[in-house]
């Protein structure tokens, strides 16, 4: 028989010394707990704050006409310093800040990232494509994003006039004389023609529609201007011995057809800043457009600035009838950038005074896009002016 005794007190420690152990662990766990919360807190700060990097980045970039004046002075990599421990927003700096460089592309797997052929001047934008790192710090954590940044242009002849009918249908009703439609180049501050833009039409028609009499919506459009109206309508001519206005910049084009307004009305409208839903019978009505700028920005009566344009897509109810009027717009009213109004027999836009910039408005008819306005640096200005 085995003698057990003395075995009650090695035992006994053992268990403790066990149940120490994990108390410990449990403790150094537990407070291991609120550091890696912490750490976890900072990263997604900085993350937030690399992304605000990028977004200031691409709101600079957005209003640089010429992306080779920011980059003087950048080397193929790490580029040029856009940006240095910038706050997000009005937040404090405690809060996070981003650090932005910018530079061209120009390295060898560049076109991984970007999907075109390498540049080759790091100094020099001539593929309309450049590369922004940005690194967002919070607490001493550290995120950063890489993006390429692409420069979309519109198709050759998108814009063959600052107002343009492509479509079959061409009506279109002039009321009073204080409205003007011009076709020449205009700076985007408003301050006057820009020289380095030509002209287009004041307004365009198919040259191939309606099937039945094609062309014949120029004779349509003309004859809706009367004799004191002329002049309000400006652009390139048809005749070059002659003055841009009136008859003379309202021209048959074929380079803009219905398909091609409803791919980009397509594309366009997928990325609207602003959605407005438009249902029958009453339609949409809205005075001063733009009045709401300066103090909220986001705002869905602000229809975008010179600095920060906007897309902006009215979808409106099919009408067998004819009838709805999708959209009315008066008042004080400026905007930038595009306006979509789609499935609606008409839209109205009126103006009381002289806006210091223009809507420029793409309008889609109930299946068959029918109406254009420039939607870039060319200006529409309209009074009491009624589209069909």
């Amino acid at each position: 028989m085995l003698n057990e005794r003395g075995m009650t007190l090695p035992l006994t420690l053992l268990m403790m010394v066990t149940v120490a152990s994990l108390t410990l662990a449990l403790l150094a766990l537990a407070g291991l707990e609120p550091q890696i919360s912490r750490n976890l807190a900072d990263a997604t700060q900085a993350r937030f704050a690399a992304e605000a990097g990028i977004e200031w980045a691409f709101d600079r970039l957005a209003t640089t006409q010429d992306w080779s004046t920011l980059l003087v002075g950048a080397s193929s990599t790490p580029g040029v310093l856009l940006g240095a421990d910038r706050p997000i927003g009005t937040l404090p700096a405690a809060r996070g800040t981003y650090t932005v460089w910018l530079r061209n592309d120009t390295l060898p797997r560049d076109p991984e990232i970007t999907g075109v052929a390498v540049d080759a001047s790091p100094t020099a934008d001539a593929n309309g494509v450049v590369i922004v790192t940005s690194t967002g710090n919070a607490s001493g954590a550290t995120k950063t994003i890489r993006t390429a940044i692409k420069r979309l242009t519109f198709p050759p002849g998108f814009f063959p006039g600052a107002m343009a009918f492509p479509g079959t249908e061409a009506e279109v009703t002039f009321s009073g004389n204080s409205f003007e439609v011009d076709g020449r180049g205009w700076k985007m501050d408003g301050s006057g023609l820009d020289a380095g833009c030509a002209p287009v039409y004041g307004i365009s028609v198919s040259s191939v529609l309606p099937s039945n009499n094609p062309g014949a919506n120029e004779a349509l459009v003309e004859s809706a201007l009367s004799t004191q109206q002329q002049d309000n309508v400006k652009g390139k001519p048809q005749d070059p011995s002659q003055p841009g206005e009136g008859r003379n910049t309202i021209a048959p084009n074929a380079t803009l057809t219905p398909a091609m307004i409803q791919n980009f009305i397509d594309q366009a409208k997928n990325a609207a800043d602003i959605v407005l839903d438009s249902r029958q019978p009453n339609g949409l009505t809205f005075n001063n457009i733009g009045s709401t700028c300066a103090t909220d920005p986001n705002s869905q009566t602000c229809w975008g600035t010179a600095t920060n344009p906007k897309i902006v897509y009215v979808r409106g109810e099919p009408d067998p009838s004819s009838m709805f009027s999708a959209l009315r717009i008066g008042g004080n009213t400026t905007g930038y950038g595009i306006l979509i109004v789609e499935d609606a027999a008409y839209t109205e836009i009126h103006f009381r005074q002289r806006p210091p910039a223009s809507i420029y408005a793409m309008a889609g008819g109930q299946g068959d896009p029918w109406s254009l306005v420039h939607p870039g640096r060319r200006s529409l200005r309209t009074y009491n002016f009624l589209l069909f």
